[in-house]
């Protein structure tokens, strides 16, 4: 029996299972998780390709039963068509009178928690079979890849030289201690709509795998079996949990009303001016605010990007002594106790 390769030669009867494997190989990095598992009962010598590709998941974006919590039922208050995005409020402090709708939520999130957290609040028609929120997979936590980003800047480390690696950008967050069962950090949300938000239960932890703006559409073979999330309901998640908005279901022509929440309680590592909304209340960000547009691709010129490193330094000059020393607050580093 012979086999030819690409170049037209045989390929000899001991080579085929070399062949054979690489194929298999080759296929196991495309498998869903499902599907891996039951790659494994093929045949015994298989089972170590497939240990290795599990052991590289594993590491990168591993399963976790503390990648995102179910908390507690809730009631929308009625909506009034507000839109505001990550402003930020002291919890110390009432919100603004036109969002008091939401304190009970907040406080349910906060409990007894005090200083800044980012308010989000969507409320609007939405048509049936478009998604309200950011469709396409993606996690809160974007990534800085390329140290020509204008906020590469923000990688290095005080006193040491720039060596560059891709990083996350600090969203909120989130780890859970598993032994009380606390939360820390992270970020809380819901919505008034059963099925219109996905999440999976994985938490990424390769920066390289992660776009500029979160995106992460490339690897989802590479995680679990999602949930779609219920309505009134309120949620717990880190900023690196995969997640998606999703289509709303219903009658074609129709609209939908939907109320999003959510809350960031946890540091983030930049707030971004050009989506964000400030807070009528005079509430800063305890963190650099950057002036550059979140989702797109970072590769500005050079001139481009020392402008925008510039704004941020200049920005974080603006940032209250009080603010600067909470946001010094350190969480655990992300290790597997926390998942």
């Amino acid at each position: 029996m012979q086999m030819i390769n690409d170049g037209g030669s045989a390929t000899t009867p001991a080579k085929q299972p070399k062949l054979i494997m690489d194929i298999f190989e080759g296929v196991v990095r495309y498998a869903d998780s499902e599907t891996l598992s039951a790659l494994a009962f093929v045949a015994s010598p298989l089972s170590d390709i497939v240990k290795r590709e599990k052991l590289w998941r594993k590491k990168r974006v591993p399963f976790s039963q503390m990648a995102f919590l179910p908390l507690f039922s809730l009631r929308f208050p009625t909506p009034k068509g507000i839109q505001i995005n990550m402003m930020p409020i002291d919890l110390s402090m009432p919100l603004p009178e036109e969002y008091n709708g939401y304190s009970g939520i907040v406080t349910m999130c906060a409990g007894q928690m005090s200083g800044t957290a980012y308010l989000t609040i969507d409320e609007r028609e939405v048509p049936v079979g478009e998604a309200h929120r950011r469709p396409g997979l993606h996690c809160e936590s974007p990534a800085v890849r390329d140290k020509e980003h204008p906020l590469a800047y923000l990688g290095k480390t005080d006193g040491e030289p720039l060596k560059f690696k891709p990083f996350f950008v600090r969203w909120g967050r989130g780890v859970v201690d598993l032994t009380t069962r606390t939360r820390q950090g992270g970020i809380y949300f819901g919505s008034n709509i059963a099925a219109s938000s996905r999440i999976y239960p994985n938490v990424v932890l390769d920066a390289s795998m992660v776009g500029n703006d979160g995106a992460l559409g490339n690897i989802r073979h590479l995680l679990g079996p999602p949930s779609d999330l219920a309505s009134q309901a309120l949620y717990w998640m880190t900023d690196r949990t995969p997640h998606e908005s999703m289509p709303l279901k219903g009658n074609p022509g129709e609209k939908e009303y939907r109320q999003f929440f959510r809350l960031v309680v946890g540091p983030i590592g930049v707030w971004y001016s050009k989506h964000n909304t400030p807070s009528p209340l005079g509430v800063k960000p305890n963190c650099p605010i950057s002036d550059v547009d979140k989702f797109d691709d970072g590769r500005q010129d050079v001139a481009q990007a020392s402008n925008s490193m510039e704004k941020l330094n200049i920005r974080r000059s603006e940032i209250p002594e009080e603010s600067r020393q909470s946001d010094r607050t350190v969480l655990p580093e992300w290790q597997p106790i926390f998942y």
